[in-house]
Parts: structure tokens; C-alpha cells; sequence
């Protein structure tokens, strides 16, 4: 059976496919990073409000409920960055799907030539061998 002609492109394709999955896992891990940073931030900022209201009602000075207040303020530009960075990642993993989904598609359709050639060869093997059988059985019975 001859080689398949692509096999070098095969074998480039299956290496794009794999740094695909490997960036895609990458974004994938950004972006459970985030969503728990997200969720700790979230965290502290439900407990920074829960211990202002315990101050306000054992009695707080003005310089404390500021001080609180900013700290909260900080908290919620903190979530709204990583907010922001949490969407820009989820496009990014959309992105990287995507490239995943078409090197796999590439990959294919050569695996599939790759096939189709396998089996051309095979049946022109199957040819050859019963043009040469039809041949021995004509001069067998030809005698």
C-alpha cells in the first residue's frame, strides 16, 4: 500500500488541533480563575456590608461609616473589573472553540481523504489480483 501523499499535512493539521485544545484549556482555566475571584470578591463585599450594619447598630463614628463605605466603594470597581475581564475572557473562549471546532473539522475531512485513498487502493489490489486469477484460469482451461 503507497503512502498517503498528505501525511505531512495530516500530521500539521493534528498539531494545530492540539494547540488548539491546548489554548482552549488555557482560556478555559482563566476563566475559573476569574469566576473565583469573582465569588471571593463578592464574598467580602457581602461581609464588609454585614459588619457595617452590626456597627450601625452598636453605634459607629462618621470617620469609621466612611472608612467602611469606601472599602465597599473599592470592592464593588473591584468586581466591576473583573467583571469585565470575565466577559472579555468568555469571548475569548468562544474564539478559541471556534478555532478548536475547524481544526478538528480539517483534521477530518484529510482523515477521510485519507480513507477514501485506502480504500481506492485496496480495491485496485482486489483488481489486479482477480484480472491475474481470470488470467491463470483462462490459460488453465485454455490448454
Amino acid at each position: 500500500m503507497a503512502a498517503f501523499r498528505l501525511e505531512s499535512v495530516l500530521k500539521y493539521r493534528r498539531m494545530q488541533k492540539d494547540t488548539a485544545r491546548q489554548k482552549l484549556g488555557e482560556v478555559l482555566q482563566a476563566e475559573s480563575d476569574l469566576l473565583d475571584r469573582l465569588a471571593g470578591e463578592q464574598q467580602e463585599l457581602k461581609q464588609l456590608h454585614h459588619d457595617q450594619e452590626d456597627l450601625k447598630q452598636n453605634g459607629i463614628t462618621a470617620h469609621e461609616l466612611e472608612l467602611y463605605e469606601n472599602r465597599c466603594r473599592h470592592k464593588k470597581d473591584c468586581l466591576a473589573v473583573l467583571e469585565e475581564k470575565l466577559i472579555a475572557v468568555r469571548d475569548e473562549v468562544i474564539v478559541r472553540r471556534q478555532a478548536l471546532m475547524e481544526a478538528s473539522k480539517e483534521e477530518k475531512i484529510l482523515e477521510k481523504l485519507k480513507e477514501r485513498q485506502a480504500k481506492e487502493e485496496e480495491r485496485e489490489a482486489r483488481r489486479k489480483e482477480n484480472a491475474q486469477a481470470d488470467e491463470i484460469a483462462g490459460r488453465f482451461h485454455g490448454r
